[in-house]
């Protein structure tokens, strides 16, 4: 009998997921596939173009701190060492396509969402590990699709804020969606601290948010390594589309206020706008040009080295 994956989901949970932010236990921070051991042995081949590898400011929320760089042909225990010793963040993307035993916890995480959320219906299921250096930090930013973050070593302070007003105004999260702006290209103050929902992440514990929650990560002094999958559903996809249609239209009309409506005749034309949109081809022909100025160096104090910087295409 395979073992459950959550140890505590209540009825109370099912109701708030998706809606509020829930948190449960669970048990992969105690499954031999997420130890150290199993990552470096992952990442000795584990396809580059599906690696991200970050360093930012170790003051303040500036995202103009913000670096992108890369891992070369190191092996995966030359990249645990930087990791360790330095300031760098490591994404390990699509872990689902590129293992079968990790594809396979991926689909009993999602079995079992389903079933304690009989309405979800999730599909596009992803799955990614995070591993990152002591006192790092993720400035603010708003996801598109469902997450939820899953913690398996160290602790890192989440915080979290509300998916509306001026944490995240309409026309922002419009142009996120149709790739206009970048996640993080959201509005931050520190004030903005004092109205968020501050969680100290524990290993065996799951965190899942209200959708686009903006939401920002500072590690504690210890190396972390966690998980986020994403998913999406009707549900999301309608308010995808709204929002694509939305932004949209606010180009073409110059309204300041238009309807967040998922329902409705209006509703359905919006669906259709944002169809027609996605199947023209724009949006994914928009890319985004990523400038990398850094290798990693597990030798340096930092985890990494400057070099000549270039630029990396990534499809929208």
């Amino acid at each position: 009998m395979i073992e459950p994956i959550f140890r505590n989901w209540t009825p109370e949970d099912s109701k708030k997921y998706g809606k509020d932010l829930v948190l449960i236990k669970h048990r992969l921070h105690e499954d031999p596939l997420f130890s150290d051991e199993a990552f470096e042995e992952l990442m000795d081949t584990y396809p580059r173009e599906f690696i991200d590898v970050h360093t930012m400011g170790s003051d303040g929320h500036n995202t103009h701190a913000w670096r992108e760089g890369s891992i070369g042909d190191l092996t995966g225990s030359q990249i645990m060492e930087a990791v360790r010793h330095g300031f760098i963040w490591v994404n390990l993307r699509r872990m689902h396509k590129v293992s079968e035993p990790y594809r396979e916890i991926l689909d009993q995480i999602y079995t079992e969402i389903n079933g304690y959320v009989p309405d979800l219906n999730s599909y596009h299921h992803n799955f990614t590990a995070i591993i990152s250096s002591p006192k790092v930090q993720i400035y603010s930013h708003a996801d598109i699709p469902g997450q939820s973050l899953w913690q398996i070593r160290g602790v890192k302070r989440a915080y979290l804020y509300p998916p509306r007003g001026k944490f995240l105004p309409q026309d922002v999260i419009e142009k996120i969606i149709l790739t206009k702006a970048d996640e993080q290209d959201i509005p931050y103050e520190p004030d903005f601290d004092k109205e968020a929902i501050i969680h100290d992440m524990q290993p065996g514990e799951m965190a899942h948010w209200e959708l686009h929650s903006p939401h920002r990560i500072e590690n504690h002094d210890c190396v972390n390594v966690s998980l986020t999958t994403e998913h999406f559903s009707t549900d999301i996809r309608n308010v995808y589309a709204m929002h694509a249609a939305n932004g949209l239209l606010r180009q073409l009309t110059g309204k300041k206020t238009l309807s967040t409506a998922t329902h409705g005749p209006a509703f359905l034309a919006k669906l259709g706008l944002a169809g027609i949109y996605k199947k023209s081809g724009i949006q994914k022909a928009r890319k985004y040009k990523r400038k990398i100025d850094f290798k990693v160096d597990p030798v340096s104090a930092t985890g990494f080295t400057d070099i000549v910087p270039y630029e990396r295409s990534l499809h929208a």
